[in-house]
């Protein structure tokens, strides 16, 4: 028994050459366009059909929104046939790679609609989908086999790898470097914000390999003398280039600083 969906999506084509033959399918190329909304703004993704004689079911619309997800995020998939199909079950006929597709279901028999689940914990990966020529329509025709478009995501939340300093014991002049390294490369980072010093001042951090590593310059302060000097992250405010957040920070400490001038504690004159 099919199971069966409202819809409450509209899907539109526009056709750049080509009319229909008598069963209503395009004879020749036509082409299709998705408005897709990101971030609050519509981008257009174009999905080329290619028809030929073939007079069986085919696909004339394989359209997927968004195509760029992040953890915890889903796109909706939507396949429309040039008439109705019958023996279609989007977990046996359609093949999917990292990740997982919900049971399409329809209300006409012609538009069918699921929810893509991408992987977790994964770096930037891409997603496929390939639809077998299993389905059949009412008559029992079998149809043609379609590849529909591929889907970018990134599921795997940035770390903080490493947090370390050249030099632990400080005295009057000197200065330390300060090396911050996440698992990726990272975005929302400053370190004026993000990182708390005792004991002296760390450089606004700067990273030379696209955001991965960050660099900066301790300074301690004058006229002091601590062994507890310490560089901590104050929260996990940094994300990746995906828009996934931080799960973690880490702390530098027990900072030995010895800046202040020796002092003379007696003078004896013989």
């Amino acid at each position: 028994m099919l199971r069966k969906k409202q819809l409450n999506k509209t899907l539109t084509h526009s056709k750049e050459e080509g009319g229909l033959n008598k069963a209503g399918i395009p004879s020749r190329a036509t082409n299709f366009t998705l408005g897709v909304k990101r971030n609050h703004r519509f981008s257009r993704i174009s999905y080329a059909v290619k028809n030929s004689n073939f007079d069986g079911p085919r696909v004339t619309s394989f359209t997927i929104e968004p195509t760029l997800l992040k953890k915890g995020e889903t796109a909706e998939v939507i396949i429309v046939f040039s008439e109705e199909v019958i023996e279609f079950s989007s977990g046996e006929d359609i093949i999917v790679t990292n990740g997982v597709l919900s049971e399409m279901t329809t209300e006409d028999n012609i538009t069918w609609t699921g929810i893509f689940t991408p992987d977790d914990n994964k770096d930037t990966s891409i997603a496929t989908f390939t639809l077998k020529n299993t389905y059949t329509n009412l008559d029992g025709e079998s149809g043609l086999s379609e590849t529909g478009p591929e889907i970018t995501f990134d599921t795997k939340n940035p770390t903080v790898e490493t947090f370390t300093i050249s030099d632990d014991s400080l005295i009057k002049d000197e200065t330390a470097t300060v090396t911050l390294e996440f698992s990726e490369k990272i975005t929302n980072f400053n370190s004026d914000q993000d990182i708390s010093a005792v004991g002296g001042v760390l450089s606004p951090m700067t990273s030379q390999d696209g955001g991965k590593t960050w660099t900066g310059i301790f300074t301690p302060n004058q006229n002091i003398e601590i062994t507890d000097g310490k560089l901590e992250m104050n929260k996990q405010l940094y994300k990746d280039i995906a828009g996934n957040e931080g799960v973690n920070v880490k702390s530098i400490s027990d900072i030995e600083i010895e800046t202040k001038p020796p002092t003379v504690d007696s003078f004896i004159m013989d």
